[in-house]
């Protein structure tokens, strides 16, 4: 399914459970990129992430990257951290925002935190996520499971394929 030898660092790697949130019920991507990021701000030590989070919208007018008809990525460049960090949400229902079209099929928003001196960090995990979540098996495996820490095994096992 994937091939790990692409890259040194395993993808499951990035993903702790306290980092991923699954939702049975519909929320606004944007409510869940807050949630996200200070999620990850609470497990890092990340300070100032309403104003993080408040910058990345104002300077962006389309702050997502639309990585398959499910899976949405926010992208955070954030002068504090040293290291790249990832957050997961899993929304069984989809998301609630009925004005954007082309995000009613979101059931996944990732979010990376990454170092703002060290791009290239970022586009390496980037296209290793991208390979991995435009997989419709894997997307339709992960919608099934209901608990974080079987998100995390279930990813270290797709390395293993």
């Amino acid at each position: 399914m994937f091939n790990k030898r692409s890259q040194n660092i395993p993808l499951s790697s990035f993903f702790f459970p306290d980092n991923i949130k699954i939702f049975d019920s519909k929320e606004s991507k944007d409510y869940l990129a807050l949630e996200l990021l200070e999620n990850l701000g609470l497990t890092f030590g990340i300070g100032n992430v309403k104003q993080i989070y408040d910058s990345h919208f104002k300077l962006n007018s389309h702050p997502y990257i639309l990585i398959s008809e499910k899976v949405i990525v926010h992208h955070f460049r954030i002068k504090t951290i040293e290291k790249i960090r990832l957050s997961l949400a899993i929304i069984k229902n989809g998301i609630a925002n009925k004005e954007d079209i082309n995000s009613s099929g979101i059931q996944c928003i990732l979010l990376i935190a990454s170092p703002k001196n060290q791009p290239g960090i970022y586009l390496r995990l980037f296209n290793k996520l991208q390979m991995l979540f435009k997989e419709k098996d894997f997307i339709t495996n992960l919608l099934t499971i209901t608990d974080t820490q079987k998100v995390c095994d279930f990813i270290a096992s797709t390395e293993m394929e």
